[in-house]
């Protein structure tokens, strides 16, 4: 490998990552701070209810920006190139955050909101090329640890970000945090001019051979790449020979509609399985279990570190154990913690205090757990199941359905749990038991295969 490859890698996981990761976690820790503004703001200091409501569409609107996002992927990204279209939608962020950063002083929620949702579209956007550009630019031996550094940098933005609200989440500071994603942002866009473009996009989306070669050599250095052009030459002629470059083309190849189907339960039950509402309400949760403010904090930034060191263990194994290994052991992890969950909370609520510190177990073990796997997993299998001319509306899907279930967990959650309380868990046990039975059953290995191979599986038979 090249050092023009080690920064492709590191410069578009990190420039991409942080933003989706940061935005993600950000109102957690200065939730209450926040929350105090809007009620000055609305007036509603006696309707707790009606502020809840407010809260989870705050939280929720950055989601939807991201299911807007997630309908432009295929058109910058077939249309400008991969790393053209990262370099670009930058400029979405960098004018989000002023946006954000002056909403306090001109005191306009709906500003806001805006720069939340236009945030929501760029770490959608990041999140569709990003995946498309690492596992293009991968050699096949080492392609799950590449495209799972995505969500290595965003678990490690979620810590940054809580940090960042512990150390500036005050009532006059605040708007500090927002301004923050601005310095990868620029640190992309001075640094990924100098990254060669995607040699698949330039080739078969392209055809253009010489500057596809360039690419390559760029990206592999002094090593010889005969053997992985011959292959990018074979992938270029097989894909040309195959119907799957419409929605409605992949519906017809049977193959090619298991596997969309499997990338969609997947980005469902990243999204479904319970791992939002930690993310987004942790501060609410461990308030609820009547833990102190600082203690929550210290709590919620060790659990986001200890996802840190799971998904370093993921992205160094995702390719000797596998992705359906991984994926398994994930969700019966999930399975099991939930249920420790529920358990713990009830003995709290009966008045054995003691669980709350059982229950804080629990909830670490599951962010460890989703972490194994499903966090990491969904992030790029979706760009490796699919041959290149199919790839980008199949990313568009299903980044579309992870979104807008990521839009439904925060804009109802936090109102469902306020009414069933811990049983909440009960739908998120019988939502990964449905995901673990569907994905047992449909979803293919992938590990190491070559983009020749992977197409095999979805060749029609001759006569059809």
């Amino acid at each position: 490998m090249s050092p023009k490859f080690f920064l492709a890698v590191f410069i578009t996981s990190v420039g991409s990552g942080f933003q989706h990761g940061y935005h993600t976690g950000v109102v957690n820790i200065p939730a209450e701070v926040i929350r105090e503004w809007i009620s000055l703001l609305k007036t509603l200091h006696e309707d707790s209810t009606e502020l809840d409501v407010i809260w989870s569409t705050t939280v929720a609107i950055f989601s939807l920006g991201g299911i807007i996002g997630s309908l432009m992927i295929g058109f910058f990204g077939d249309t400008c190139g991969r790393k053209r279209s990262l370099f670009w939608n930058n400029f979405i962020i960098l004018a989000a955050i002023p946006v954000m950063a002056f909403s306090k002083k001109t005191e306009s929620f709906v500003m806001f909101l805006s720069g939340r949702f236009f945030s929501g579209i760029n770490a959608s956007l990041n999140a569709g090329l990003c995946q498309m550009y690492l596992t293009e630019i991968s050699p096949d031996k080492i392609r799950g640890a590449v495209g799972s550094l995505y969500h290595f940098v965003y678990v490690c933005s979620i810590v940054m970000s809580q940090i960042a609200g512990f150390l500036l989440g005050s009532d006059e500071n605040w708007p500090y945090i927002f301004v923050i994603p601005a310095f990868p942002a620029l640190l992309q866009l001075f640094l990924l001019p100098f990254c060669p473009e995607s040699p698949k996009f330039l080739l078969i989306t392209q055809g253009k051979d010489s500057e596809a070669t360039k690419s390559l050599q760029k990206l592999r250095g002094r090593e010889d790449i005969t053997h992985e052009l011959r292959l990018l030459e074979e992938e270029d002629s097989l894909v040309k020979q195959m119907r799957g470059s419409s929605l409605k083309m992949i519906f017809q190849n049977p193959a090619m509609a298991n596997a969309l189907l499997c990338c969609i339960v997947l980005n469902m039950a990243q999204q479904m399985c319970g791992i939002n509402m930690i993310v987004y309400y942790s501060t609410h949760i461990f308030d609820e279990m009547k833990v102190g403010a600082l203690e929550s904090l210290f709590l919620i930034v060790g659990m986001s570190t200890f996802s840190v060191i799971i998904t370093l263990g993921s992205v160094l194994t995702v390719d000797s154990l596998g992705r359906r290994t991984l994926i398994e052991i994930s969700l019966l992890g999930l399975i099991v913690t939930t249920i420790l969950m529920i358990f713990s909370f009830q003995f709290f609520e009966y008045g054995l205090c003691s669980m709350k510190y059982f229950y804080i177990c629990s909830v670490y073990l599951f962010n460890g757990f989703h972490s194994v796997g499903l966090g990491t997993i969904p992030r790029f299998i979706t760009a490796e199941m699919f041959p290149h001319t199919s790839r980008t509306i199949a990313i568009c899907v299903t980044l579309a359905v992870s979104w807008s279930a990521n839009f439904l967990i925060g804009e109802g959650a936090l109102i469902l749990r306020r009414e069933i309380r811990s049983y909440i868990c009960i739908i998120y046990i019988f939502l990964d038991l449905v995901f673990f039975l569907i994905l047992r059953q449909r979803l293919p290995e992938t590990s190491k295969l070559s983009a020749k191979e992977i197409i095999s599986m979805y060749e029609y038979n001759r006569e059809q």
